[in-house]
C-alpha cells in the first residue's frame, strides 16, 4: 500500500508544485487545461499501469524475501 500511496503523492505533488518541466503531474494538468482529452486519458491509463506494475513488483519481492508469506 505504501508504494501506491507514494506514487499518488508524487503525481499530486508534481501537479501543484510543478518542480519538473516534463513530469507526469504537470502533463496531466496541462492536458486538462487545454482540453486535450485523448492525452489526458492516456496519461491516466499510464499512471494506472505504472501503479499496477509497481504493485506486482512489490508482491513478487515480498514473496521472495518473506519466507512465512504463504503459510
Amino acid at each position: 500500500m505504501a508504494a501506491s500511496f507514494s506514487l499518488i503523492l508524487t503525481v499530486v505533488t508534481e501537479m501543484f508544485l510543478g518542480g519538473a518541466r516534463f513530469s507526469l503531474g504537470k502533463r496531466l494538468i496541462d492536458a486538462q487545461m487545454l482540453y486535450n482529452i485523448g492525452e489526458l486519458y492516456a496519461l491516466i491509463m499510464l499512471t494506472g499501469i505504472i501503479g499496477y506494475m509497481l504493485n506486482l513488483s512489490f508482491i513478487e519481492l515480498e514473496n521472495r524475501i518473506v519466507h512465512w508469506r504463504d503459510r
